[in-house]
């Protein structure tokens, strides 16, 4: 796999120990010709799987809807101060 990034960084990623940057999750597609939610998906293609456990998927969905769920949160914050002014 060649995204940029050292096998220990990636080997992170795979065992839940970092999660990587939306530009990061991008190249990763990239390499496997997919779209970066296909990364998320139970039918995701053999080579794919062979770099990506299952559980390393569910982990890496669970901290990514976190993310989007935070931002989220941030801008309707950043509305509802607004509107308050």
């Amino acid at each position: 796999m060649e995204i940029g990034k050292s096998s220990n960084y990636i080997n992170s990623i795979e065992n839940g120990k970092y999660f990587p940057s939306p530009e990061t999750i991008e190249e990763i597609a990239n390499i496997f010709n997919i779209e970066p939610m296909e990364l998320f998906n139970e039918h995701v293609s053999k080579e794919c799987k062979i770099h990506f456990k299952q559980e390393s998927l569910q982990n890496l969905e669970k901290h990514l809807i976190d993310r989007i769920l935070e931002d989220i949160k941030s801008t309707f914050n950043l509305l509802n101060d607004n509107n308050i002014e």
